[in-house]
């Protein structure tokens, strides 16, 4: 894993077991019950109940359930959610190359960030965390290029990646 999603990781973790729940029937569909009963050493009709929210695990088996989550559906559903990306501070490569660092600051989702964030989400739900990080580098300095650019140019596409958020990354 990368820095990036290392420091990205760290702000997706579950709330608290529904959310790990919902995670895992998103993972495993229609196999959840039978995948989260094998997993947590329970019956699948507990599983079940627990899928579906009608009972809750007891307080020694929470923070199993909440282990259990995948991380890349959590990180996939708080950029779906996300309303800005408070970025700071990053390290920038240009071809593998360290090319220094760039202040981006907080960027507010605009539609054209949307999209682009909405194709992140698509690529960490089918298991692509590598082609999900180069989406997301390319939106964030996109979207920082764009607001600097005084003629509407997009100078950084594709040009500089992202290698490390220096000063951390939250999602608002």
């Amino acid at each position: 894993m990368s820095k990036m999603w290392d420091a990205i990781r760290r702000v997706t973790k579950a709330r608290d077991w529904k959310d790990s729940v919902k995670a895992i029937r998103g993972t495993h569909g229609k196999r959840a019950t039978r995948w989260l009963a094998e997993q947590a050493g329970v019956s699948r009709e507990t599983a079940r109940r627990w899928l579906k929210g009608t009972q809750s695990p007891r307080s020694t088996r929470v923070d199993m359930v909440t282990g259990l989550a995948p991380n890349a559906w959590l990180d996939a559903e708080a950029l779906a959610d996300a309303q800005a990306l408070a970025c700071g501070h990053v390290d920038v490569e240009y071809n593998g190359k360290p090319a220094g660092t760039r202040n981006i600051g907080t960027l507010h989702v605009d539609t054209e960030l949307r999209r682009e964030l909405d194709g992140v989400v698509d690529l960490l739900r089918r298991g692509d965390q590598a082609g999900a990080e180069e989406a997301l580098s390319a939106a964030i300095l996109g979207a920082y290029a764009a607001q600097r650019a005084r003629d509407g140019r997009d100078l950084l596409r594709g040009t500089l990646t992202i290698s490390n958020f220096r000063t951390g990354f939250n999602i608002i």
